[in-house]
């Protein structure tokens, strides 16, 4: 009786876990200099309509993503809204079962990169991160070069 209790409540906290929105931050560490700077600026994926970019993180529901179906990242504003590919770009459109919507996760939830299925490449901004640039997929070594290749769940 009390094992199967056990099991019950640890399915039950899997299960929320899961379930959670987070923000979807750029990965830093100590050594990191962007726009000439060392000190960390905390920048996240955020949507403005359907474009896909890079903010200053924040509480906004506009910052809050989960993955779902294993491999596709779902608005927490609009749950009709999934991560697309459009040519190289990420947007914001209504979820289906296409291949565009399906990104690969590697790595761990403190520090993975995102690789479209659609295409090959990274998703990133490109270079050290200001307000407002588009979040797309971008050749995984030329994004590791400017540090802008990692992501964690925030």
């Amino acid at each position: 009786m009390k094992i199967s209790f056990s099991l019950t409540i640890l399915a039950l906290s899997s299960f929320v876990l899961a379930d959670a929105c987070d923000r979807i931050k750029l990965y830093w560490k100590k050594g990191y200099r962007w726009q000439k700077s060392s000190k960390e600026k905390k920048w996240c994926m955020s949507t403005s309509g359907s474009k896909v970019e890079i903010k200053k993180c924040s509480s906004s529901s506009r910052q809050k993503f989960k993955f779902i179906s294993g491999n596709r990242i779902q608005s927490c504003r609009d749950k009709k809204k999934c991560f697309e590919m459009k040519g190289s770009s990420v947007k914001l459109e209504k979820c289906d079962s296409s291949k565009k919507q399906e990104f690969r996760k590697k790595g761990s939830s403190s520090k993975f990169k995102l690789e479209p299925k659609s295409r090959s490449g990274c998703l990133t901004q490109r270079h050290h991160p200001k307000s407002g640039e588009k979040v797309y997929a971008e050749k995984c070594r030329t994004a590791e070069k400017d540090d802008t290749v990692y992501w964690k769940k925030d």
